[in-house]
């Protein structure tokens, strides 16, 4: 898998962090790296892919990640959490904003 990895990263002409490529080579099929780094460079604009810039485009990393299938879906979350983007912890934040939105229209 590192070898496809790398033949995307020089075809898109990229830089990654170590922590990114490493998320990358997490990718069972070389395709879904490819389909990731394309969205997250238009998303970005950037051609220096750093873990900075996945945070910043987090929405857009949360909806990939939640399309991959179980396993790999809990490896990439493992690499995530190492590079300290936790996926999980904005999940339960949106929970607790929607149930307190729900508590102020009962209220009324």
């Amino acid at each position: 898998m590192n070898q496809a990895v790398m033949d995307i990263i020089k075809e898109k002409g990229l830089l990654l962090e170590k922590d990114v490529f490493d998320l990358l080579n997490n990718f069972e099929d070389p395709n879904l790296a490819r389909i990731f780094l394309d969205n997250l460079e238009k998303a970005s604009g950037q051609k220096m892919i750093t873990s900075s810039v996945l945070s910043k485009n987090f929405q857009y990393v949360q909806e990939i990640v939640n399309t991959f299938p179980g396993e790999m879906k809990n490896r990439v979350e493992k690499v995530f959490v190492k590079m300290g983007i936790n996926l999980e912890v904005k999940k339960e934040t949106k929970f607790i904003d929607k149930t307190s939105d729900l508590k102020k229209e009962i209220q009324k």
